[in-house]
């Protein structure tokens, strides 16, 4: 007899990746979804910035969040394996309105173009989430065990999102010098549109 166990993940993670601070489960914050030709505006950017914006010389500020989850199925592999996969994978690359701030005195398209490109480097992050989640196949002979290292592998999934993206975020800002070097600009956008394309090609960063 085949041996199926379909289990559903009760767990939803969840990666703030430029604030790196938790999303409080059941928020009411609408959050904006990246979108395919649908850029943000300023009336995205929605919080209040902080009284010493200025002195820090920050003009804006985004929140860009990935959530993530699944549900995993164990079936037979074989007359004693098994085999693990996941099903139902959800990953959604969302932007925080109310997080996310700008100076009135500084809301230039220049910026806003910046601020998207935190945007998209979180899109280029989420895709690459999901081809490492579609493509994983775990092995054993014990479906329960199998289960347990699917569990496990999204979690590890999640943590290596969460650090690389937060290091080629940290880095987009320091080598464009939060968009004001517009050659390093240019080119970052160059390569986060490559990412897209091919999020397999992005590298690995050192924490």
């Amino acid at each position: 007899m085949r041996s199926r166990l379909p289990l559903f993940a009760s767990f939803v993670l969840v990666l703030c990746l430029s604030l790196l601070a938790p999303v409080a489960y059941g928020e009411t914050t609408i959050l904006v979804p990246w979108v395919p030709g649908d850029p943000l505006t300023w009336e995205d950017f929605q919080g209040t910035p902080p009284t010493n914006a200025a002195q820090q010389m920050e003009a804006a500020f985004i929140v860009t969040t990935i959530k993530m989850s699944a549900g995993t199925y164990v079936d037979q592999n074989g007359s004693s394996g098994h085999v693990g996969f996941y099903t139902d994978i959800v990953v959604a690359n969302y932007m925080n309105p109310d997080k996310s701030w700008v100076l009135s005195s500084a809301a230039c398209a220049h910026l806003l173009a910046h601020e998207q490109g935190h945007f998209d480097l979180s899109e280029a992050y989420r895709r690459k989430a999901v081809r490492m989640i579609e493509a994983t196949r775990l092995y054993g002979s014990d479906p329960y065990a199998v289960q347990q290292q699917l569990y496990d592998r999204f979690t590890e999934i999640r943590n290596e999102i969460e650090v690389q993206a937060s290091c080629a975020t940290n880095r987009y800002d320091e080598e464009t010098n939060h968009g004001l070097d517009t050659a390093q600009q240019a080119r970052w956008f160059e390569q986060i549109e490559a990412w897209l394309e091919h999020p397999e090609s992005i590298p690995h960063w050192d924490s």
